[in-house]
């Protein structure tokens, strides 16, 4: 039918935002995941050509360490805890050109002030080999601005020619530890069920699963004739304004929700009251919000969020509009509703004796959101 086919597209259009919310996160794992690094052989740094290093997926035996020229450490409460997360060292790139070093594990930096340490006193002839070599395995990236800064101060870029300057290469060698695989398949597995929870969400909406209960609620109520009982639906949605995405004649109520909808006969409502859910902040009253409560005989209950006059409105109207729906809210009631909802007919009727004042003023203060 028309109206299923309308209601089917506005539930694909409901659900396109967080789909791609969904899908931007998703992608945004999978991106800081590397998991594709784990599939991969990594070059020999030396091999790979000087304009193709950024990106590339490396290893290296590290024949020696220049100096230090960078390091993270841990702040707390704005003050230094004195732990250090990461370590930036100069390194040879190839024969002829130099790129930093990032290495962020405890056992990485212990070995690289290791290695950094001999290397000194190599140079200071305090030793005559170098012994503490280490290989690390890790991907060329283009060094952020702080890092490059430091790395120019380290090695007097400013002074140097043009000629001297191009041998050092503003990347570095972002090491990978063991620890890393383990990361990587976490933030796979999460993106791989972002990516499956927005192709659900898509297909549900796209195969009208979200109309389901519409046309199960139809064979309720007319086995014999649901095309019937759809007419008159879709005659209430297209004849009866909405308000908060619900509308409602003396046999029908018709709710939209989000990406879904949802159909009830007069009978199925029950119980209909106004909840307040008082808001704060930092314990500071910050406003109220009104809810429309919809509470059904098979014990489900609906929440529709509207201005506290437009709650009003529908509880005059679900009084008028159906005699066997209690309207107003009391503990005696909501006891009532767990105990005894064959009852709640007998309080309807009783609401709407001679003299008896509707209770649709009365509404049950909700907790605090």
């Amino acid at each position: 039918m028309e109206l299923m086919k309308t209601l089917k597209n506005k539930s694909i259009r409901k659900m396109l935002l967080p789909v791609c919310l969904l899908l931007a996160l998703g992608i945004f794992f999978f991106a800081i995941s590397n998991v594709w690094l784990l599939v991969q052989t990594p070059k020999d740094l030396w091999e790979v050509p000087r304009d193709e290093l950024e990106g590339k997926y490396v290893t290296v035996e590290l024949p020696g360490i220049y100096l230090s020229y960078a390091y993270t450490e841990e702040y707390k409460n704005d003050r230094p805890t004195g732990r250090i997360t990461s370590r930036e060292y100069l390194i040879d790139a190839n024969s002829e050109d130099y790129c930093g070093l990032l290495l962020d594990s405890e056992d990485l930096m212990n070995k690289g002030e290791a290695l950094l340490e001999e290397c000194d006193a190599y140079w200071n002839y305090e030793t005559d080999e170098i012994t503490k070599t280490f290989t690390v395995t890790g991907v060329m990236k283009k060094m952020p601005e702080d890092s490059l800064d430091f790395y120019h101060e380290a090695v007097d870029y400013d002074r140097l020619s043009s000629g001297e300057q191009e041998v050092f290469l503003p990347l570095y060698l972002v090491a990978r530890d063991g620890g890393d695989t383990a990361s990587s398949v976490v933030f796979a597995l999460i993106a791989a069920g972002l990516f499956a929870a927005a192709v659900i969400l898509m297909v549900k909406a796209a195969s009208g699963k979200n109309q389901k209960q519409i046309m199960d609620k139809a064979k309720e109520l007319s086995p014999a004739s649901p095309d019937y009982v759809l007419s008159q639906v879709d005659q209430l949605y297209n004849n009866a304004p909405a308000v908060s995405g619900l509308r409602m004649n003396g046999s029908l109520i018709l709710l939209e929700q989000g990406a879904k909808q949802f159909l009830y006969g007069a009978k199925d409502l029950c119980w209909a009251y106004q909840n307040v859910v008082q808001h704060k902040t930092n314990g500071i009253n910050t406003g109220k919000s009104y809810q429309l409560i919809l509470r059904m005989t098979d014990g489900t209950m609906k929440q529709v969020t509207m201005k506290e006059a437009q709650v009003q409105e529908q509880l005059q109207k679900i009084f008028a509009l159906y005699p066997a729906c209690v309207v107003g809210y009391s503990k005696e009631l909501e006891a009532a509703y767990k105990n005894d909802r064959a009852s709640f007919a007998g309080l309807a009727a009783s609401q709407r004796a001679p003299r008896q004042e509707p209770a649709a003023q009365t509404g049950a203060e909700g907790p605090a959101m």
